[in-house]
């Protein structure tokens, strides 16, 4: 699912769209199919910082281990 998510992604930012919505399962993956787009926007689109939010302070700590590897 996160290859067709990153294809959808990509669709979208060639059809003008400004935002994406991913909806799955618990540890199905969401923080690596995000973080790739997080840095697909920093690499390539010129944004100059990310902005994460989330709803718990464990998964504050889970996408900042994730993003530190």
């Amino acid at each position: 699912w996160q290859r067709e998510a990153l294809r959808t992604y990509g669709e979208g930012l060639v059809r003008g769209e400004r935002s994406a919505l991913w909806e799955a399962t618990p540890g199905a993956g969401k923080t690596t199919a995000a973080l790739q787009l997080c840095l697909h926007q920093l690499r390539r689109m010129g944004a100059t910082k990310v902005i994460v939010v989330v709803p718990t302070s464990h998964l504050r700590r889970q996408w900042a281990k994730s993003a530190a590897t």
